[in-house]
């Protein structure tokens, strides 16, 4: 009986250790601003937008990885029937700099270095 109650003490301890909160605030960089929330982001940059489709919970060591989609924008109206091209974030975080790198359809990779709280003026593609 002493055993089965130890058993369930640490099963119990084991699954209370809660996940790490998500990442939230506003980031920016090289002509790019991404706002994180707990429900997910938007990356906005001159010529492209995309969302992060849930909370961006980084691993022990930083690292994390997230899903969405993420679209280049043309100068001009855009159709709305897109619904957006899916993407893959991968980033590390480290101290107040964030590692971004964005995988959309065929093209490669986009390669952004973020840091917390900076503000950035955008130019939109017109």
């Amino acid at each position: 009986m002493r055993i089965l109650m130890m058993m369930t003490a640490l099963i119990g301890a084991a699954g209370a250790s809660a996940a790490p909160p998500p990442l939230q605030g506003q980031w920016g960089g090289d002509r790019t601003i991404l706002q994180l929330t707990d429900k997910g982001g938007r990356i906005d940059q001159d010529c492209a937008s995309g969302e992060l489709a849930g909370p961006v919970r980084p691993d022990a060591k930083g690292r994390f990885t997230a899903t969405g989609r993420f679209d280049e924008h043309q100068p001009g109206p855009q159709r709305e029937d897109l619904s957006g091209t899916p993407a893959r974030f991968e980033g590390h975080i480290a101290g107040n700099t964030l590692h971004l790198a964005i995988h959309a359809g065929t093209a490669p990779p986009v390669h952004l270095t973020l840091v917390a709280g900076q503000g950035v003026k955008l130019l939109r593609c017109y």
